[in-house]
């Protein structure tokens, strides 16, 4: 199921403008977790939420305009380190703890771009 919304956005972009994929994409799943917020009775910092939605829809928006200008398998290979941005951003910002085998992996991250930037035409 991991994955269907990216491979059918992306085909979605090839005869529907990209603002507009991303635009459904997004008030869909803000209406369903509002909907499940209401239910459950949560309460969460307005600005903080729109701010995250922000931040996903330009992630979204840049994933799908990748795969519409290049090659699926490359932008899914590329898209799947966010690990690595969670890292750097939570030593940057929270102060973690990058360990010696968090450094080996991000070194190790590094290098596979470089090779699949190297191998891409």
């Amino acid at each position: 199921m991991w994955g269907c919304g990216d491979f059918g956005g992306g085909l979605l972009t090839r005869r529907t403008p990209l603002f507009g994929v991303v635009l459904i994409s997004q008030f869909v799943g803000m209406a369903l977790a509002l909907a499940l917020a209401l239910v459950r009775g949560e309460t969460a910092p307005l600005p903080a939420i729109a701010a995250v939605g922000v931040l996903d829809m330009a992630g979204i928006g840049a994933f799908l305009l990748a795969i519409q200008m290049g090659s699926l398998a490359v932008a899914a290979v590329l898209s799947s380190l966010y690990p690595v941005t969670t890292v750097i951003l939570a030593a940057a910002f929270l102060r973690e703890r990058v360990t010696m085998t968090h450094a080996i992996g991000i070194a190790l991250a590094m290098v596979a771009v470089a090779c699949i930037a190297a191998g891409t035409t």
